[in-house]
């Protein structure tokens, strides 16, 4: 060893003072604890990222729902449309229907018939029946 050991040798002593110089500037200890919290520090970013791609996927599926979306519903507007038209007979038919009805109990009352009551008029608030009413008086 003995070429080599004596040219290693002061670079040696070079390399010492210099890493114990540099652990009295800025100790092991504090460097170890700033390492860590580095390391803590990327790992939240990390998950914060993964979260965010997370994020970035459900949306990217809701935004390709929203033509479908937007063609179920003007195919339902459509529908509704149409099922508006098709019952339109029947409800000008029923508004005929009462309109005579309405008609034919003006008539009664002329004639002295007495409109009579249905279940719903000869119950009270409670679901109890009215009292019955003096002769010639229409509820």
């Amino acid at each position: 060893m003995g070429i080599l050991d004596t040219v290693f040798r002061p670079v040696r002593a070079v390399f010492g003072v210099a890493e114990h110089t540099a652990e009295q500037a800025m100790p092991v200890r504090e460097i170890e604890d700033i390492q860590k919290q580095i390391l803590e520090g990327v790992g939240a970013l990390r998950h914060a990222t993964e979260s965010i791609e997370s994020h970035v996927d459900v949306v990217e599926s809701l935004a390709e729902a929203v033509p479908t979306l937007t063609t179920a519903v003007q195919s339902l507007t459509l529908q509704l449309a149409q099922l508006v038209e098709a019952l339109a007979p029947i409800t000008a038919a029923e508004r005929g229907v009462a309109q005579v009805e309405h008609e034919f109990s003006r008539l009664g009352g002329l004639f002295g018939h007495e409109h009579r009551r249905t279940a719903d008029e000869t119950h009270g608030e409670h679901g109890q029946p009215d009292p019955p009413q003096p002769p010639g008086e229409s509820g």
